[in-house]
């Protein structure tokens, strides 16, 4: 199973386009890690909704708490193999960069 994130993006007022949405996807086997950092989360669809600046906050705790307590959240690599720790670190930064893009633009999720 797998977690896909889209960034929409607005209509531009001046010339009136729309530009692509940005899709993430990396695997649902990793969501342990989330609902260990977010006790009460329904997941990374908490995000859903959520302007990429209104997003930045939510992120930038879950990078900040798996990466200050790694052993605790390796432990938490899916024994299937499909995702892992250092990928789903990886996966939060490409998130945060793309809110600090686009601040306005909003967060859709599907799993």
């Amino acid at each position: 199973m797998s977690l896909d994130l889209y960034l929409i993006h607005k209509t531009c007022d001046h010339c009136g386009q729309t530009p692509e949405s940005n899709h993430f996807n990396y695997t649902y086997n990793v969501s342990s890690m989330w609902y260990e950092i977010f006790l009460k989360a329904k997941g990374m669809v908490d995000i859903d909704g959520m302007t990429g600046g209104a997003a930045l906050l939510r992120l930038n705790i879950a990078l900040l708490t798996l990466k200050s307590d790694p052993e605790k959240f390796i432990k938490l690599n899916p024994p299937n193999g499909w995702g892992s720790y250092d990928g789903f670190i990886l996966f939060i930064e490409k998130l945060i960069e793309e809110c600090n893009k686009h601040p306005n633009s909003i967060w859709r999720a599907s799993r």
